[in-house]
């Protein structure tokens, strides 16, 4: 596993799963959006025990391989507490 299949994992099931580096299963994620419209932004994801992390942009969100209506993507922010860089600001 790698930090491109963390981000699989994200996407399709809300959870990073095991750290690519030490195998813990304490890890983390949090998305933010830079462009709403788009669903622009970036994938941080880390492990509370070795540290490491991953880092992806992307442009749109994809979950469970579709495009996320804009509905679908309101309640996926909310659901996961993703925060928004222009609300950030």
């Amino acid at each position: 596993m790698n930090w491109t299949d963390a981000a699989i994992n994200v996407s399709k099931k809300g959870i990073v799963g095991k750290c690519p580096e030490c195998g813990s299963l304490d890890t983390d994620f949090t998305y933010v959006i830079t462009n709403s419209d788009k669903g622009n932004g970036f994938l941080d994801m880390w492990c509370n025990d070795c540290h490491k992390r991953g880092h992806m942009t992307y442009r749109g969100i994809i979950v469970k391989d579709k495009s996320m209506s804009p509905h679908e993507y309101e309640h996926f922010r909310k659901q996961h507490n993703i925060v928004e860089l222009r609300e950030a600001l």
